[in-house]
């Protein structure tokens, strides 16, 4: 593939792409410059043919002007246009047709064990229903199970899950936001619920509605501001109520930046109460290994240069920082020695014969990182120095 790709641009370099390789200028661009010089040439001559026209011999003059310009324009013209398809049936020749013909799976090694390929097939049928089910054809749940079906294959089961959700955001985006204060309020979610009456709200400020605002927010905002543990939200609320007293609106694009960030929230709130997983796993891994790619291409030209290979199994031999969202820890995984569950506080650290251990522990067996000691299940001898934190990738 490399060797494709370095014919590909040695190729490109070669092909005299350029009619003029000191100013990069190309063969059409050249025909550009002449066509351009060309009707300024007629420009001159047409103002020259008003002012001296009268005379029999200047329009002679002019008329013989005019004929060697155009003979100079048409062979330049094609001059340009034949060097133009002669380049490009060359190139085309010699690194087209072969990327074309060329075999993507003669050199993908990484082949995925065919008993893999469902959990494959499922990561992208979740991926599409997770991202995709609100532009899905169709009002009804049923419609939307069908068309999803019908356009990606996508087993009904697993677009089921999303459904619900990807209904009430269309609605949301559509200026309906009843379904979903309805489904906080079946959950018991009272803040969600604060921020789309504050939403509605918004709307109709943005309207030049403001008594129509002032009505809405003393029914549905006053009675959970003036709650004593909800004082937090009465700032919010006394902005709006400044903007209808002063007789200010509020811009569209607010009130649509405001209804995304709603919309994160119900989707963040929805999948938690239905444990689902907010990301595609598809997605998680995409990102993970976007973010990493510049780590594994150093570890790649390292371990050339080293002559060593990578002998683990499932483990990377190096490090990658990814976001919280992407390394949380495992919400079970508890300290062999100690007994207890690990924290941001009290992160899990790989010892160099790999086992695993708490920062508490490791603080206790190393005595704060004084002196040597034992790993406590096999004899190999270890500082906190050699030791590395642990990031458990979150799956859904």
């Amino acid at each position: 593939m490399s060797t494709l790709l370095e014919n590909l641009d040695q190729q490109w370099v070669q092909s005299k792409l350029y009619a003029d390789p000191e100013d990069r200028v190309t063969h059409l661009g050249k025909c550009v410059e002449e066509v351009h010089d060309f009707k300024i040439q007629l420009k001159k001559l047409k103002a020259h043919l008003i002012k001296h026209g009268s005379s029999p011999q200047k329009r002679q003059i002019i008329k013989e002007k005019l004929s060697k310009t155009h003979k100079h324009w048409d062979s330049s013209m094609k001059k340009s246009l034949s060097s133009s398809i002669s380049t490009y049936k060359k190139f085309s020749k010699t690194c087209v047709k072969p990327l074309n013909e060329f075999q993507l799976d003669s050199v993908y090694v990484n082949r995925i064990n065919p008993q893999r390929l469902q959990y494959l097939d499922r990561a992208i049928y979740t991926h599409i229903a997770r991202y995709y089910t609100t532009s899905a054809n169709g009002d009804s749940p049923e419609e939307m199970l069908s068309y999803l079906n019908s356009a990606y294959n996508i087993p009904r089961n697993i677009a089921a899950d999303y459904i619900e959700m990807a209904i009430i955001i269309k609605e949301m985006r559509s200026g309906s936001l009843n379904s979903c204060i309805r489904w906080c309020q079946e959950n018991g979610l009272e803040m969600l619920n604060f921020q789309l009456h504050y939403l509605h709200a918004m709307s109709l400020l943005s309207e030049n509605k403001p008594m129509d605002c002032y009505s809405y927010i003393q029914k549905n905002l006053a009675p959970t501001v003036s709650k004593s543990s909800h004082l937090r939200m009465a700032k919010p609320v006394s902005a709006l109520l400044a903007k209808i007293i002063i007789g200010d609106t509020i811009s569209s694009n607010k009130v649509h930046n405001y209804l995304e960030i709603c919309v994160e929230c119900f989707s963040k709130q929805y999948c938690l109460r239905n444990r689902l997983p907010l990301h595609s796993a598809l997605f998680l891994v995409v990102l993970s290994g976007v973010i990493g790619f510049q780590v594994f291409t150093k570890y790649e030209a390292i371990r050339k240069v080293s002559h060593v290979d990578w002998s683990t199994a499932d483990e990377l031999p190096f490090q990658v920082k990814l976001p919280s969202f992407l390394s949380n820890y495992h919400p079970i995984f508890i300290c062999p020695v100690l007994k207890e569950e690990t924290t941001k506080d009290n992160p899990p650290y790989s010892l160099p014969c790999h086992h695993i251990l708490s920062k508490k522990s490791l603080d206790k067996l190393s005595k704060n990182g004084t002196c040597n000691f034992k790993c406590p299940y096999c004899p190999v001898m270890s500082t906190k120095a050699k030791t590395k934190r642990v990031n458990f990738i979150k799956l859904p």
